[in-house]
């Protein structure tokens, strides 16, 4: 059985408070942006500051 090449890496996971549970921070911060751009107020993720910081955090890595 062949593995893929992107099994050799370990992605990076976040603890979401609001949904209580860990997350690959690539889907943290979809859908933060996701919430924010079209502004879905019913989302846990519009205006999440966590939200906010992992994408500052990935945007200045």
């Amino acid at each position: 059985m062949q593995q893929s090449v992107f099994s050799q890496f370990k992605v990076p996971v976040v603890q979401c408070k609001f949904r209580k549970k860990e997350m690959p921070m690539l889907e943290c911060i979809d859908s933060y942006v996701n919430a924010n751009a079209m502004p879905n107020r019913r989302s846990a993720c519009f205006r999440c500051t966590q939200g906010q910081k992992t994408r500052s955090q990935f945007a200045g890595s």
